[in-house]
């Protein structure tokens, strides 16, 4: 009887348990039931390997939807169009993209949704489709793959090249090296005394240098403090010289001026200048010739007047004898 009454008590948990987990499935089903679930397409022109029907689709690293429906776009063979179901509350916007992510190591693919901005307007439909359209860009494995030919190219000729410089000729040269540079270390090891006396002498050396640069430190600033002098003089020289330059520029802009002022006249004056050495110059020289003639025949004139004055005024009065 005790036996009994201990399996009607464990059938009851069951029972109970069981009706528990049903309730709480069809509470599930309603909480779910009562989401609203908007549909998109995107269209992938790469591999969409690992994508599959009930795939997640993640906003921002939280599962909003699921793949339903993958299939060849009917317009391009050259893509995949890709139908989605995603929570009517999440931020799909004009700037979203979708891309295609791994899920881990070893899961499949997931298209992960980003770059929706607060101030974008929603996504709309075009007339021309049944859903909207999400935009799509490459995903970091895609980029990955595409790049593997070039980087796998870029490793087999840094390989080829690691096997020409490692040929027979080059190793038994650098074993040579390897030698020789024993052999150095060898010579050094044994001349470590030698070294170090050489050392010793340069610290003396440099002590001795030492106290002669101290010595020497007043010559020297004496030395600076001249060439420092010089060198102010030099400016004031300098100064001078930019002053008298300034100077010449100055008056070089007023000869300048002066030129273009004689050109200006030259122009004005060419048709009386031109007169005068024709014309005037002419009658000067006439006048010049005839008042050189009269200056000789005044001073002829004086000549007689101061040699005979009477004669030259009233003639010759004497006569002299003739004979018969």
């Amino acid at each position: 009887m005790e036996t009994r009454a201990g399996y009607i008590a464990v059938g009851s948990a069951v029972l109970i348990l069981l009706a528990a987990a049903i309730g709480f499935v069809l509470w599930m089903a309603k909480f779910d039931s009562d989401a609203e679930y908007k549909r998109y397409w995107m269209y992938f022109t790469g591999s969409v390997t690992g994508l599959k029907t009930g795939s997640t689709v993640s906003y921002r690293g939280i599962s909003v939807g699921e793949v339903l429906d993958l299939r060849i776009d009917p317009v391009n063979a050259e893509r995949v169009r890709a139908t989605v179901e995603i929570l009517a509350s999440t931020p799909v916007k004009t700037s979203t993209v979708a891309s295609l992510e791994m899920q881990g190591l070893t899961g499949g693919a997931m298209i992960l949704l980003s770059g929706s901005s607060e101030g974008d307007p929603p996504l709309a439909k075009d007339p021309a489709d049944d859903y909207p359209v999400i935009a799509t860009a490459p995903s970091q494995l895609e980029r990955l793959f595409e790049g593997a030919p070039a980087l796998v190219e870029e490793i087999n000729l840094l390989v080829r090249q690691a096997s020409l410089l490692l040929n027979p000729d080059n190793r038994h040269a650098i074993a040579s090296t390897l030698q020789n540079l024993a052999a150095i270390s060898s010579d050094l090891k044994a001349t470590t005394p030698a070294l170090q006396a050489l050392v010793a002498s340069a610290g003396s050396t440099v002590a001795r240098i030492d106290r002669l640069a101290a010595d020497s430190e007043g010559d020297i600033r004496a030395t600076l403090t001249a060439t420092a002098n010089t060198i102010r003089t030099a400016e004031v020289t300098l100064a001078e010289a930019q002053r008298t330059f300034a100077a010449f520029t100055e008056a070089a802009g007023g000869i300048n001026t002066t030129t273009d002022t004689l050109n200006a006249m030259l122009q004005e004056n060419r048709r009386p200048l031109r007169d005068f050495t024709h014309v005037t110059l002419y009658d000067m020289n006439a006048f010049i010739a005839e008042l050189r003639e009269l200056t000789v025949s005044m001073r002829r004139v004086a000549n007689e007047l101061g040699r005979d004055p009477a004669g030259f005024l009233f003639g010759n009065q004497q006569k002299g004898y003739e004979a018969r």
